[in-house]
């Protein structure tokens, strides 16, 4: 099941692998493309 589904992913990501980098690369900003800071500790 599991390779079905990661196969299916793949597949889908075939014709444009730079939506999966640009995805990778944007984990952490916020939709502004500014980069959030982690919270300050209490």
């Amino acid at each position: 099941m599991a390779l079905s589904v990661t196969l299916i992913f793949v597949n889908s990501l075939w014709g444009r692998p730079s939506l999966f980098f640009d995805a990778v690369r944007s984990v952490g900003k916020a939709p502004g493309g500014e980069v959030r800071q982690p919270a300050p500790a209490a």
